[in-house]
């Protein structure tokens, strides 16, 4: 039994589900973020799923936006 299943029966991890297969990326411009988010520097932001940028102002929001834009 694993330790997922010994909490709650009817979860599962992510990574082995069938809606966490992940096809496309946007890149988001930085190498490093990129490997951040999606685990390799040529990954970034996951097609067809919803993606919030959260975070004080001034702390490059809008430019991480436009940079993920531009490269879609």
């Amino acid at each position: 039994m694993s330790m997922v299943s010994s909490i709650d029966s009817e979860a599962e991890i992510i990574a082995d589900s069938a809606y966490s297969n992940i096809k496309e990326w946007i890149p988001t411009g930085n190498l490093m973020l990129n490997a951040c988010m999606g685990g390799s520097l040529f990954s970034g932001v996951p097609t067809g799923r919803v993606t919030t940028l959260v975070g004080e102002s001034g702390c490059a929001k809008s430019y991480l936006a436009v940079s993920i834009c531009r490269e879609a």
